[in-house]
């Protein structure tokens, strides 16, 4: 029998110090993947929060410009009246915003929405409700609400 002097191979040690990097590099890879991958989530869902409310502002702005009245009893509604007689009630109700009973966009914050007049002017104040990790955004204007005001065509 012929032995092989040149033995080409792997040793349990190397094996060993192997496994302990992949298991220390590991977790960090993966963390790392699923940070990225909560961020895009949340951005995303944020985004369309937020093309969500900036329609459902310019459907009030398109009501303000045709109405001939605006007056408000208290900041969770505004009645919008026409000169056919008609009204249109935007409300914020549970944590939606709705045109008369039809819901227009959900997911509002209503402790920070509200509608207010000020010197002939209709504010609009929108904040949608954010339900993901809210210490990944601390530093970033979505935490805010988005604020719009329209001039009314009406003196009281």
């Amino acid at each position: 029998m012929k032995k092989c002097k040149n033995r080409k191979g792997i040793s349990l040690v190397e094996v060993l110090i192997y496994l302990a990097l992949i298991s220390v590099f590991t977790p960090m890879i993966m963390s790392a993947f699923v940070y990225g991958f909560e961020s895009y989530r949340t951005n995303n869902n944020l985004i369309e929060q937020e093309k969500k409310v900036m329609s459902s502002i310019q459907k009030i702005r398109n009501d303000v410009s045709k109405c001939d009245v605006v007056s408000s009893s208290n900041t969770d509604r505004v009645e919008l009246k026409f000169a056919n007689g008609s009204t249109v009630t935007w409300k914020f109700e549970g944590n939606s915003l709705k045109k008369d009973t039809e819901v227009i966009v959900e997911g509002i914050d209503n402790a920070y929405s509200d509608f207010q007049i000020y010197n002939d002017k209709l504010i609009v104040k929108i904040k949608p409700k954010i339900t993901s990790n809210l210490n990944m955004h601390e530093n970033r204007n979505i935490l805010n609400p988005i604020i719009t005001e329209f001039s009314v065509k009406y003196k009281k």
